[in-house]
């Protein structure tokens, strides 16, 4: 149930395009790191979300994995759009 809630708000946040880092920031105070990483992963591998073609491609455009592929480093929402 958390995770649809999660799930949801971020799929808002994309849609609406704008101040997609300050927005998936402030979801920080609700939900964990690795639950809002996992979400936006998971809604890129299920095409709903898409890199931004200036920032790259893939997705070393927006998550950058540690030596261990449970360990994120870095994390850049803004690199992604919606892919309505």
């Amino acid at each position: 149930m958390a995770e649809d809630i999660l799930r949801d708000r971020i799929v808002t946040i994309y849609k609406s395009g704008e101040g997609i880092n300050g927005k998936i920031a402030e979801l920080k105070t609700a939900f964990p790191d690795g639950e809002i990483i996992q979400n936006v992963e998971e809604l890129y591998e299920e095409g709903l979300l898409e890199v931004d073609s200036e920032k790259g491609s893939g997705k070393d455009a927006f998550l950058n994995r540690g030596e261990s592929d449970q360990e994120v480093t870095e994390f850049w929402p803004e690199n992604l759009k919606y892919k309505g």
